[in-house]
């Protein structure tokens, strides 16, 4: 033993931070603030909360190009478009007047979330194993 951390260690690592705050921070926590948004917007819970099901039609529209693009591009610059486009939509959900505009940027909220929640793990973990078998 050398005493070097191994790279899988780190992939591991950043993998967990990456879908700790994408999946259980951003996506987990977005019911919390709904009561709140709701009153402020001055609209149904049930019309604010159809933002949840715009986003779950776009992910399984987006799901199987998802693979496809993991594929052909650079992973790195996908998943930073991705982080990119959910954080963006969060920002964005906070200048919204009305709920059209929830249920428009739950299109790059939903994209962003399919790379980040979804896709990351299972390619980056193969890829590196790919990489330690060779």
């Amino acid at each position: 033993m050398s005493g070097k951390i191994h790279n899988a260690w780190w992939v591991l690592i950043g993998l967990c931070i990456i879908l700790g705050i994408g999946k259980g921070t951003l996506n987990n926590s977005a019911g919390l603030f709904l009561p709140s948004i709701s009153n402020e917007l001055g609209i149904g819970m049930g019309d604010l909360s159809l933002y949840f099901s715009v986003s779950a039609i776009i992910t399984l529209l987006y799901l199987p190009f998802g693979g496809k693009l993991i594929a052909k591009y650079n992973i790195r610059l996908i998943l930073i478009i991705s982080i990119i486009c959910e954080a963006g939509a969060y920002i964005a959900f906070s200048f919204m007047n009305s709920v059209w505009g929830w249920y428009l940027f739950a299109v790059p909220l939903a994209f962003g979330g399919i790379f980040i929640t979804v896709i990351a793990g299972p390619v980056l973990i193969s890829n590196g194993l790919k990489k330690e078998m060779a």
